[in-house]
Formats: C-alpha cells, sequence, structure tokens
C-alpha cells in the first residue's frame, strides 16, 4: 500500500470495515459511485448531529450527483446502532456508520 497522500479523484485501495450490523462494509461494494468518507470524533454529539442535518438537508443533491457518504469513527457497532436509531436515521440509505479499527 502507498504511503503517499492520495489526491481528489484518485482510487482508494479497497478495504472493508464493521458496518452498524456488525457486518463487513467492503468499500469497492460502492464502486461507481462517489464516495465521500467522513471521519467523526464520537456518536451522539453536536458535531456529529450538525453534520448530519447538512448532509440530509442535501440528501437529493447528493443521490442526483450519485453520491454516498460512509460516517467512520471509533465508536462500537453498538453505539453506532444506538445512534442512527436514537436520530431515526435508517430510513436514509446514504447513512452508513462504519467501526474504525485503526
Amino acid at each position: 500500500m502507498s504511503t503517499e497522500t492520495p489526491s481528489v479523484g484518485d482510487k482508494a485501495p479497497d478495504f472493508y470495515l464493521l458496518n452498524q450490523d456488525e457486518k463487513e462494509s467492503w468499500l469497492n461494494k460502492y464502486q461507481g459511485k462517489n464516495v465521500i468518507l467522513y471521519f467523526y470524533q464520537k456518536d451522539n454529539t453536536p458535531g456529529c448531529s450538525l453534520e448530519d442535518m447538512t448532509f440530509t438537508q442535501y440528501k437529493d443533491e447528493f443521490e442526483q450527483h450519485n453520491t454516498t457518504i460512509l460516517w467512520i469513527s471509533k465508536d462500537s457497532c453498538q453505539s453506532h446502532q444506538w445512534f442512527i436509531e436514537k436520530k431515526r436515521y435508517s430510513h436514509q440509505p446514504h447513512f452508513r456508520s462504519w467501526k474504525e479499527d485503526f
């Protein structure tokens, strides 16, 4: 794997992380789509909630541009699931929350 800083438009290496359902979610599943990897500090924080409100506000535009947002933090899969259920995000197909293990 290269240690060079990627540039906008560079192809990302394939990798997987566990999603909120504790299942492997591979980046290549989104091949052919624009992908935003959104790294955030912690579930259920004001910043995270504000970012989601903004992403949700522009959900239709993201979909028109064939774009998916993958949320990544070090929180547990259970924390992600609780956050999604609490905020009722499960109906939003753009929301995927991955547990970062590195």
